[in-house]
């Protein structure tokens, strides 16, 4: 029985990728409003104006704007109703944050989260200093790299200086019998646990309620493709801790193209609950976030008189790998 699986923002259906499967093969669609499985078989009984529609049948596609009861029956998987999940709002010196994360109580769940927030409260604090009355250039108006400036002294900080950025590393994807090259991002060690770090940055037009699939969704996959792929080389580590933990951090920019001004940042508070949980469901089941946090920006940053583009929001979505016994592990 073969199966295909792929992640959308709303429920839609692949030609190219249903059509090829026989009766009793699986579909599996990943939307922010949970996980369907069905049949191909179920698909045609129950989905059969989609089979017969021109958008299907022609541009071999076709998309839901809402999902239909019909679908009901198939989901498998509906965030709204977990309570694995909390939430929670933070202050940190002046700065403001709304916090949801997974409810876990493992040693090593707990240190990753605790790293994962200190670290992005301490970020947010130093990115207060590139705004200022000589001039407004915030690191995350830019790519992933920009960020390094806030991050890595901040890590380094955290970590007594046990840091390292560009860590030479073998992938080995699914399939190859050999290893390539690559890098880590960062590597640290933090309360007696190795940390290997992937990071992403994204943009989200918060005006919308789309999450774009390759600049937002598709580094999401990619960060996590990433860390899969160094799981074997991590074991080969040698230093003296309990184990390392794989961590991937996407950090987000709610962003609009315009102006600043008080009815784009009322915007911004008014999608914002939605927002929060339409950032929990990006990925696949078991790819989803552990934690989710967002500095509020303050007013005096977003309205200063040099941005031309509108920043209310910055996120960190945060995946917590399990920890790893490696060569050096006690």
């Amino acid at each position: 029985m073969a199966r295909i699986e792929y992640t959308s923002t709303r429920l839609l259906f692949r030609a190219d990728e249903i059509e090829p499967l026989s009766d009793n093969d699986v579909i599996i669609i990943n939307t922010p409003d949970g996980t369907f499985k069905m049949t191909k078989a179920d698909f045609y009984r129950v989905f059969s104006n989609v089979v017969e529609s021109e958008s299907y049948k022609l541009h071999r596609i076709y998309h839901y704007r809402t999902t239909p009861k019909k679908a009901i029956q198939f989901l498998i998987d509906s965030e709204p109703e977990h309570n694995d999940i909390k939430s929670r709002s933070k202050q940190f010196k002046g700065l403001d944050f709304e916090i949801l994360e997974s409810n876990n109580d493992e040693e090593a769940f707990l240190i990753s989260k605790e790293l994962v927030e200190n670290l992005f409260l301490r970020m947010a604090k130093v990115c207060e200093k590139f705004c200022n009355e000589k001039f407004c250039d915030l690191p995350y108006y830019y790519t992933e790299r920009r960020l390094d400036c806030v991050i890595l002294p901040v890590l380094s900080e955290m970590c007594d200086s046990i840091v390292m950025t560009e860590l030479p590393a073998e992938r080995k994807r699914r399939g190859e019998e050999k290893p390539h090259k690559g890098r880590i991002d960062y590597w640290c060690i933090y309360k007696d646990y190795s940390f290997v770090i992937e990071l992403k940055h994204s943009f989200d037009v918060f005006t919308t309620e789309k999450t774009r699939k390759n600049s937002f969704i598709g580094r999401w996959n990619t960060m996590l493709k990433q860390l899969k792929e160094v799981k074997s080389d991590v074991k080969t580590f040698s230093e003296n801790t309990k184990g390392v933990i794989r961590l991937g951090l996407h950090m987000v920019s709610s962003r609009a193209l315009q102006y600043p001004d008080e009815e784009l940042i009322d915007i911004f508070k008014k999608e914002f609950p939605e927002t929060m949980k339409r950032f929990s469901r990006i990925g696949s089941r078991n790819n989803k976030p552990d934690l989710v946090m967002c500095w509020k920006i303050p007013n005096r940053i977003i309205l200063h008189k040099d941005n031309d583009v509108t920043i209310p929001g910055l996120w960190v979505l945060a995946k917590i790998f399990p920890p790893i016994s490696h060569y050096g592990s006690k």
